[in-house]
């Protein structure tokens, strides 16, 4: 018996996205999938274009939009009957009256283990909070964010030093994960839910590149978090060095005699280079990699060298 082909509204603003669609498109080859995008913001790695090409070579349908209601939708859909809604990374309000079309579910993929960690950023924050474990859910969509029925969940280790692209990795995994077990089973409808526990929820804001400057009268563990967190392809933690915005692309950990007399944000030491010591609030921290702005990367000792800079000032 020939299996009746299906229509899958697909959501995707992320890098993830792209991975994400295009397992879609091989694990499901003879579905038709409408794909919603929108231009990513400038400092954002894009995703944009290669949702667009992807859709297109593939012979699926794409659509450049932001918001979307019932008539924008029926506009889209014409006479096709809607099975399955995805959405990975996308930042906008679905509305009821649009997600409560599809015939079987409408489904968000998000970055944390919920309801912990609900909102923006999940990854990004997790790992400038110092976790040590995250991972990726599947939910129902509802009109409160990320408060949806849980259908799945999976889990993953973060590494002390992991970077954010090392980490994301690991969560783009999971959603490939969650997809692949329970993609069939959700455009059949037989999938169960569990509803998440309000009393263990917890919420993030928004990130915006401001938010990278560096506090280092801040602990050592968090000035390294928050680099970690940031950095590329995302827009970075940064100081000043003479007034000159500096970015502060990799660190490491200090391991050396204990700092009883230092200024946050001083060198010091530059004797292992290209690695600079700088002072923090409880210690020091190794700065590895830095730019100046226009500048190439380099190693922290070519744009850092006098044990008289003081960064942050």
């Amino acid at each position: 018996m020939t299996e009746t082909k299906k229509t899958i509204a697909f959501f995707g603003a992320s890098t993830r996205a792209i991975s994400f669609l295009e397992r879609l498109i091989e694990l499901r080859p003879g579905d038709e999938i409408i794909v919603f995008s929108f231009r990513e913001d400038p400092w954002e790695p894009p995703f944009f274009d290669q949702l667009n090409e992807i859709a297109n070579s593939s012979g699926n349908e794409f659509v450049n939009m932001k918001s979307i209601g019932p008539r924008k939708l029926a506009e889209v859909l014409g006479d096709r009957t809607l099975d399955v809604m995805f959405a990975v990374g996308w930042r906008y309000l679905i509305p009821p009256s649009v997600y409560e079309q599809t015939t079987s579910a409408s489904v968000v993929f998000h970055d944390s283990l919920l309801p912990a960690y609900r909102g923006f950023a999940p990854t990004n924050w997790a790992i400038i909070n110092g976790e040590t474990e995250s991972g990726a859910t599947m939910f129902i969509m509802s009109e409160t964010v990320d408060s949806g029925p849980i259908i799945d969940q999976e889990k993953i280790v973060i590494g002390p030093d992991e970077t954010i692209s090392e980490v994301a990795e690991k969560v783009t995994a999971a959603y490939l994960a969650l997809l692949e077990k329970n993609v069939d089973g959700l455009l059949s409808g037989e999938f169960s839910v569990s509803p998440q526990d309000e009393a263990l929820a917890t919420l993030t804001t928004k990130r915006v590149p401001a938010d990278g400057e560096i506090d280092w009268s801040g602990s050592s563990a968090s000035i390294h978090n928050l680099v970690r967190a940031l950095s590329a392809p995302w827009p970075g933690a940064y100081t000043t060095l003479k007034g000159e915005r500096l970015m502060i692309w990799s660190t490491s950990r200090y391991v050396g005699s204990r700092i009883v007399g230092s200024v946050p944000g001083r060198v010091v030491d530059l004797s292992q280079k290209p690695l600079v010591t700088v002072a923090t609030g409880d210690g020091a921290i190794v700065v590895r990699t830095v730019q100046l702005e226009g500048a190439d990367v380099v190693g922290a000792s070519e744009a850092i060298k006098s044990v008289s800079d003081t960064l942050g000032r």
